[in-house]
């Protein structure tokens, strides 16, 4: 029987005042609860941990650092435990305050270019600086994908007319694909992964070779991608010895290797396409 939105907000209402909280469970997770959840867990402390745990052993690679500090829940952890830390920025005036606010971490190294599926020029879309007033973290919204810009101007906005258009500008990056940034860096074990490439993280994630790299985590942003593509991505995860959790406009995955093993070999043999 479908319960009310009235019922509904009332349950989560009496749960949430003593302390509880209700949540939809994804389908992946009701059908594979053990292997896939990791609910309950902060993020940041997985990730903390994880860095801690491997030390020098493997690099922490962050595409789309921005300025290293701006919403950027990494920049205690990378300086704190000392990890080899790869950051990665295509955009010239916040790579500059990256290196800055990096500056005397030995263990930092840094790459100003975009990811994309080629070695060249990627053409890349944000807000023009005499808009930045106007939107919120208008910087931070910079994309290869140019309606995500649209989109992040759309409605209706004081000071941002009604042609989105003329607070668009284009403008050309370097770009390098996965497999020859870590080429380029010498990366070979990667200890965490984390995208925020505003609207880009699907198609990143998908580039992922796990034969060659499995981080230990990836960490990245699904708000901006469609239901399918979350379904995508949960799945090429879990088929490769993942546990899952969403956390507000972000998923993280952790790997389990044996887990892989067995997934991978699970999902020959039943032919279920996962």
């Amino acid at each position: 029987m479908a319960i009310s939105n009235r019922i509904k907000r009332f349950i989560k209402s009496a749960l949430q005042s003593k302390g509880y909280r209700l949540d939809r469970i994804p389908t992946l997770f009701r059908d594979h609860p053990v292997e896939a959840d990791l609910s309950y867990v902060a993020p940041e402390l997985i990730i903390e941990r994880e860095m801690a745990i491997q030390g020098n052993a493997a690099t922490v690679v962050q595409i789309g650092a921005f300025d290293g500090v701006s919403n950027d829940f990494l920049y205690d952890s990378i300086k704190k435990v000392g990890s080899p830390a790869l950051l990665v920025e295509p955009q010239p005036e916040p790579f500059q305050s990256l290196v800055k606010n990096y500056e005397g971490q030995a263990h930092v190294s840094f790459e100003r270019v975009a990811i994309a599926d080629y070695d060249g020029v990627l053409p890349m879309y944000r807000i023009k600086e005499a808009y930045h007033p106007f939107i919120r973290l208008a910087p931070q919204f910079t994309s290869p994908n140019r309606q995500h810009i649209v989109n992040a101007l759309s409605g209706s906005i004081p000071g941002i007319p009604s042609d989105t258009d003329a607070c668009i500008e284009e403008f050309d990056v370097p770009c390098l694909t996965l497999q020859s940034l870590f080429e380029r860096h010498q990366i070979h074990k990667i200890s965490v992964l984390q995208v925020d490439t505003e609207g880009y993280d699907y198609r990143i994630i998908k580039m992922l070779d796990f034969t060659k790299y499995r981080p230990t985590i990836i960490n990245f942003e699904v708000v901006h991608m469609t239901r399918l593509q979350i379904d995508e991505i949960m799945w090429m995860l879990y088929r490769n010895g993942y546990k899952i959790m969403r956390y507000g406009i972000n998923m993280i995955a952790k790997c389990d290797c044996d887990q892989a093993v067995h997934l991978r070999h699970w999902s020959d043999v039943a032919g279920s396409g996962l």
